[in-house]
């Protein structure tokens, strides 16, 4: 089985020009602004099997709305497969709407089973450092089978995942996905609220997680 520990690979490109971005809008040089933040563009993934058409959507299906931020990842080898899957370990932040039985206070870390994959550039899309709101539930293999490290995942594969790219305003990443709004406020996320129950989801198993995609 491969090491769960927690990987330090080399930093992604589009960490680097936001590492940039950081510092340029920290020391403004020559009097120019500084270079805009880009969020992660996912625009084909295998995981997405259902499209979601509204956050609401979203909402409905979700045990959890999240702030989040990624601070890194592992790599594990699946149940009932040889092939491996990538883990990130995040840090709650807010949680917006639902429960996490996990822990729901600020700080708490727990896991994310990785259903966005790369964006254009071929980098991990959830990048470590990077914000995100996510549409979560249990992760699950079959009625009452949940992934063996207690994982969530986004629904929706990448539409299950909006980058903060300015302070409180997260954009999707998802580029197949128009229904969705481009740009969406926290205020607005909010207002949402979260569905559906774990114990539910986890009692459907992977057959209610019309989201979560090829599991």
């Amino acid at each position: 089985m491969h090491d769960s520990s927690l990987l330090s690979g080399p930093m992604s490109r589009r960490a680097v020009l936001g590492a940039g971005a950081a510092v340029a809008g920290t020391f403004m040089v020559g009097g120019c602004a500084p270079e805009k933040r880009v969020a992660p563009k996912v625009t084909s993934q295998a995981l997405r099997v259902w499209r979601y058409g509204s956050l609401s959507e979203l909402a409905e299906d979700s045990t959890a709305i999240v702030v989040v931020k990624v601070t890194g990842d592992r790599w594990r080898t699946g149940p009932y497969s040889d092939s491996k899957h990538r883990l990130v370990t995040v840090t709650l932040t807010r949680l917006i709407s639902g429960e996490l039985s996990v822990g729901s206070d600020q700080g708490t870390e727990f896991l994310v089973y990785d259903a966005v994959g790369t964006d254009v550039e071929g980098d991990p899309a959830l990048a470590t450092g990077w914000s995100f709101v996510m549409f979560l539930q249990p992760m699950a293999y079959g009625v009452n089978d949940p992934h063996p490290d207690g994982a969530y995942v986004q629904i929706g594969g990448p539409s299950g995942a909006f980058a903060e790219v300015e302070d409180g305003v997260f954009y999707r990443i998802d580029e197949e996905a128009p229904g969705l709004p481009a740009r969406v406020p926290l205020a607005d996320i909010k207002s949402l609220q979260a569905g559906k129950a774990e114990e539910q989801v986890l009692a459907e198993g992977a057959a209610g997680q019309r989201g979560m995609g090829d599991r």
